[in-house]
């Protein structure tokens, strides 16, 4: 299972969304390079007597391309040489047979920079090992320039004791106060893992935290005992918890729910739960037990992959459109077995909640047809006018032309939509739908920010 990060809420740094490619129309461009060569051509036009005037957001994607000792050496090089221009780098090394001291080369490498704030180093499914992995997490907490950090260890050999250190390190930061930690799929005992939430506690300058714990065999006490811990943090605002692929199960949930049902400094809490084994009564009363918390404003609930039945789901949206302290809601339901019904009371529900101005609705892989995706655009695209922000997952659907064609009608009357995200891909969609889209999209001059996939 590859490490992937939730969508915060507006509540999270921009630095880390931005790096991710989750936010559109920053002031900074990012330039993005997937060839290695390219890479530090690129780096190395930073360093020209005439850099940019203000420092550069730099992607670079080298996901499953194998690199040697040299290639490392280069690439080193070209970000030493941009050093001095760099602000933001993304660096996704996942699957490069990357060895574990040239894993530690580079990031010794980065963590000179005294202009990078914001760093997304991927080096999950690489065979790090536990004293590597350490000594990353040691460069980069000796930097005093890093304030969003977004590391991912995930399938990298890396042990209990090896990942308690290496949250250790990362707490004893000064500078970070938003990080993404990813250990997912790595053999962590179920004491490990608490350890882990238990030193990230010490970081007193986090005020964002993400901790991935997928597919780690985490036992349905441990959860509980993360959630309560992190909860506890005196300075955390927005925290993420990825607990995929645990056999968490209804004891889990209940620990977790009562954990949050607690008021504290949190503002923003995002929970993934897909693959949980968890069903109707579990999702329901853990959703509850959220919104009980007042407190909370930004709210993010994974629970796909679940069995979860049409009227458990529509339980969860009811309760979700009569939580008027919620302004920010990402709502995951991908892969539950509803069809056309369920889909149009869900977005009917949702957008029954003025409160709201920022959803995400992810029904990716679901089974709700053409019908069902059309009136869930009709109702949260003309019948929503409180949403500034919206963001739709349709992908691997039946999302046809005509579906298409009532979004573009929509899309050329909204006047209140001002971020608009489309997951169309792998649908029934032809160029007679991308067509109508694209003039409908010309149309609306309110749109600021827009992704769109429509890819195969």
């Amino acid at each position: 299972m590859a490490a992937s990060w939730p969508a915060f809420g507006a509540n999270f740094p921009s630095p880390l969304r931005l790096l991710r490619g989750e936010q559109a129309g920053h002031e900074t461009p990012i330039s993005s390079e997937k060839d290695l060569s390219h890479a530090c051509l690129l780096l190395y036009r930073l360093a020209e007597p005439a850099p940019p005037e203000t420092p550069s957001q730099v992607a670079i994607d080298l996901n499953y391309t194998k690199l040697s000792a040299a290639d490392v050496s280069d690439l080193v090089r070209a970000l030493e040489a941009a050093a001095a221009n760099l602000s933001g780098l993304s660096l996704r090394l996942m699957h490069t047979h990357l060895a574990p001291d040239c894993a530690v080369e580079l990031t010794r490498a980065l963590c000179s920079h005294d202009r990078l704030t914001a760093l997304l180093l991927n080096l999950a499914y690489n065979d790090i090992g536990e004293e590597a992995s350490q000594q990353v997490a040691d460069c980069l907490s000796h930097s005093h320039s890093l304030t969003a950090l977004s590391l991912s260890l995930s399938h990298a050999k890396v042990g209990s004791r090896a990942a308690k250190q290496v949250a250790k390190l990362l707490a004893q930061s000064t500078s970070i106060t938003a990080l993404e930690l990813s250990l997912s799929t790595n053999q962590l005992e179920a004491e490990g893992v608490q350890q882990v939430a238990k030193v990230l506690t010490q970081a007193h300058k986090l005020t964002s935290l993400s901790l991935n714990l997928s597919d780690v065999n985490l036992e349905a006490l441990s959860a509980g005992k993360v959630a309560e811990l992190l909860n506890t943090h005196p300075h955390l605002t927005s925290l993420a918890l990825l607990f995929d692929a645990n056999p968490l199960g209804a004891e889990g949930l209940r620990h977790v729910g009562v954990v949050f049902s607690v008021p504290s400094n949190l503002r923003s809490l995002s929970l993934s739960l897909s693959n949980t084994s968890i069903e109707s009564a579990d999702a329901i009363r853990l959703t509850e037990s959220l919104l009980s918390n007042s407190q909370l404003s930004s709210v993010s609930l994974n629970f796909a992959s679940n069995s979860i039945s049409a009227e458990g789901v529509e339980e969860i949206a009811k309760l979700l459109s009569l939580a008027s302290h919620i302004r920010c809601l990402t709502l995951d339901l991908s892969r539950l077995d509803f069809r056309n019904p369920t889909a149009r009371k869900v977005a009917e529900l949702l957008s029954q909640n003025t409160s709201i101005v920022s959803l995400t609705l992810r029904l990716r892989e679901s089974r709700i047809g053409a019908k069902g995706a059309t009136q869930v655009i009709q109702q949260l695209l003309a019948r929503a006018p409180h949403l500034a922000s919206l963001s739709l997952d349709l992908a691997f659907t039946s999302v046809s032309d005509q579906t298409v064609a009532r979004l573009a009608t929509v899309l050329a009357r909204n006047t209140t939509l001002g971020s608009l995200s489309l997951e169309l891909k792998s649908t029934l969609i032809t160029t007679v739908g991308v067509i109508a889209l694209g003039k409908a999209l010309a149309m609306n001059t309110h749109l600021t920010s827009l992704f769109l996939d429509l890819s195969l």
